[in-house]
């Protein structure tokens, strides 16, 4: 799992669920999530704690060596070089999906990556940090991965944190893009008169 703020809340409710994670972040934040461990909350006012015992924490990128599954959770604008630390550490049979909301990361991923199993994820809602190794799910949403030989959301689901297959996830992230997009001023403007 590649550890920015949205990394840190799914890699933390996995490691709670049993799944062996590693988080691959900058020395500070690794140094804060080893003095605190992760607390998670979300809007119902759950809360959930890992102790920094339950999970593993590198700013090496070699950790990606021992991979099975690669997340990525990294800014669109970090994409290709993520990718390319990928396909330097990484085995190759190791599964990456990328859990970014814009529709070019996974050809970014798919390019980079030739050959690899590559999926598509979507991530709906949004983590606030708020210091020492707490998040918060501020807005509600389930993840969606794109299907492979694998049943692979079933596999990570929690009732804390669902993940689903989906067959075709083009409509999915176009739907989060709409959705998420503002209104031009313009438009803004319009619908505001019209409204008057």
């Amino acid at each position: 799992m590649v550890a920015g703020t949205g990394g840190c809340f799914i890699g933390g409710v996995l490691a709670l669920a049993g799944h062996r994670m590693v988080l691959l972040g900058r020395p500070q934040s690794l140094f804060d999530l080893a003095a605190h461990g992760l607390t998670l909350s979300d809007t119902t006012g759950e809360r959930l704690r890992i102790g920094s015992n339950d999970f593993e924490r590198y700013a090496e990128l070699a950790c990606l060596a021992k991979a099975d599954l690669v997340l990525a959770t990294v800014k669109t604008g970090s994409t290709a070089s993520i990718a390319v630390d990928i396909a330097t550490h990484a085995p190759f049979f190791a599964l990456v999906i990328g859990l970014q909301n814009r529709v070019q990361a996974a050809g970014i991923l798919r390019s980079a990556l030739p050959g690899r199993d590559i999926r598509t994820g979507m991530v709906p809602f949004n983590v606030v940090p708020r210091g020492n190794g707490t998040f918060n799910r501020a807005t509600s949403g389930e993840i969606m991965v794109e299907t492979g030989p694998a049943p692979l959301g079933r596999e990570l689901s929690t009732a804390f944190l669902p993940i689903h297959d989906r067959p075709d996830m083009a409509p999915v992230q176009w739907g989060k893009l709409v959705t998420a997009s503002p209104m031009h001023p313009a438009h803004w403007r319009a619908s505001r008169s019209k409204r008057c």
